[in-house]
């Protein structure tokens, strides 16, 4: 057990902040959520930064802007259906300061959901930091990092897997830069499904990729070598479609199996305050 990313009382860190924005992503930033406002509109309720931009880890060119935008429940076709094309749109004009500009969304409705309290109500509360609308980070809870806490945010790992290895499946003639893509969030996925495997037990809450191997090999000392393979391919993702294939689906299913025994089968013991 260790007390990493934890309070005294147990409850996770929050470790983002406003403050630990760069000055040099002002003027970026404004002028990206200036694009979606303009595109949506009435669409929006609000927008969240997560990831290195508000963690204080942002390196220019070398880190994405994570958006996660909250919209009105009339809105999810016209948003869904627009925010592939506005992210890659932004990406491309950005492209000297991010790597890339993702954008992810759900509706107002499944954001405050008690059903998704665990998910996207702890994403929110620990790793988010509004920029526009109404900010709902205020109305959640805090959380330990317990069994709810993994299901809430890797409980999809199964789905994830499927659906992801269907997709390269279908990939024929795609650019390699899009194989690498797919292979680079794939890998991160698979590591941090794996800490939060064993994210109850430690007690801890970590984000840094190279934490959540170390942590996870404490208790699965024989998966070194896939585990290894996939930190590599983070940081230096395959193009080869076979070799992204061949390791997702080894090590995805033999996880989706772990993941279910331990966490979707294990005891609750969620703590809130």
């Amino acid at each position: 057990m260790c007390s990493l990313g934890v309070n005294q009382q147990g409850f996770i860190l929050r470790e983002v902040s406003r403050d630990k924005i760069p000055e040099s992503l002002t003027w970026p930033i404004f002028e990206i959520t200036d694009v979606l406002l303009n595109c949506l509109g009435d669409d929006i309720h609000s927008l969240y930064l997560y990831g290195s931009t508000v963690s204080g880890k942002f390196v220019t060119n070398q880190s994405d802007l994570d958006i996660l935008l909250i919209y009105q429940e009339l809105s999810e076709k016209r948003v869904l259906g627009q925010g592939p094309q506005l992210a890659k749109s932004l990406s491309q004009t950005f492209k000297k300061v991010f790597t890339d500009v993702d954008i992810s969304g759900t509706s107002l409705t499944e954001a405050v959901a008690p059903k998704n309290l665990y998910g996207w109500g702890c994403f929110l509360k620990i790793l988010c930091v509004n920029i526009y609308g109404p900010d709902l980070v205020q109305q959640f809870p805090n959380f330990q990092p317990d069994t709810r806490v993994a299901q809430g945010f890797n409980g999809d790992i199964g789905v994830f897997v499927r659906q992801r290895l269907k997709q390269l499946e279908a990939l024929e003639a795609e650019p390699e830069q899009k194989i690498q893509k797919i292979c680079k969030s794939s890998m991160k996925k698979l590591i941090r499904t794996s800490f939060s495997l064993v994210m109850p037990k430690e007690r801890c809450w970590v984000t840094e990729l190279e934490d959540c191997v170390q942590i996870f090999l404490k208790y699965y000392p024989e998966q070194q070598p896939h585990v290894s393979s996939i930190f590599e391919l983070v940081k230096n993702p395959s193009g080869n479609k076979a070799e992204v294939i061949e390791l997702i689906d080894h090590f995805g299913h033999w996880l989706v199996n772990e993941f279910n025994q331990k966490i979707n089968g294990g005891e609750s013991n969620i703590a809130v305050q």
